[in-house]
């Protein structure tokens, strides 16, 4: 197991719209171009569905991330694998409002894998999780100062 890593970004944007525009799958796929082809496999966000598509990078591995806990607009967590990679990640995800306006996310996760995969696995998902949340604070921006559909 790799060590705990820690991702915050800040945003404008109250947690509710925060949580809009995050909870809303499609998003993640504008938010940066690591995603494609995310999908929905069971109800969205409930314990044990799972969120099905590829990463783009190095082989397009087809990834799955298992909703284990979802507390709207306040905490997700959830199990990630690929298929091909020869490990997994575990990520948990808060919302918090803060004071004076806007909302902090914050990424606790790690990665889990075979002794020979473990370090790639580790700088793979340290890759991805910061790579993708500085873009999706960014799509919060964009969309500070208006209503959110």
């Amino acid at each position: 197991m790799s060590a705990q890593q820690y991702c915050s970004v800040f945003t404008k944007l109250d947690r509710g719209q925060v949580w809009l525009l995050f909870s809303d799958i499609d998003n993640w796929l504008v938010c940066s171009d690591v995603y494609e082809g995310l999908r929905w496999e069971g109800l969205p966000w409930a314990t044990n569905a799972s969120i099905v598509g590829r990463v783009r990078h190095n082989r397009n591995e087809k990834i799955r991330y298992v909703v284990e806990r979802c507390e709207p607009a306040r905490l997700v967590s959830y199990v990630g694998h690929s298929y091909e990679s020869g490990f997994a990640s575990h990520r948990t995800i808060r919302f918090l409002e803060c004071e004076g306006g806007g909302t902090l996310i914050e990424i606790n996760y790690y990665s889990v894998g075979s002794p020979d995969n473990a370090p790639t696995g580790a700088k793979f998902v340290k890759w991805l999780t910061e790579r993708w949340m500085h873009g999706f604070a960014q799509v919060c921006e964009e969309h500070s100062g208006s209503s959110i559909p």
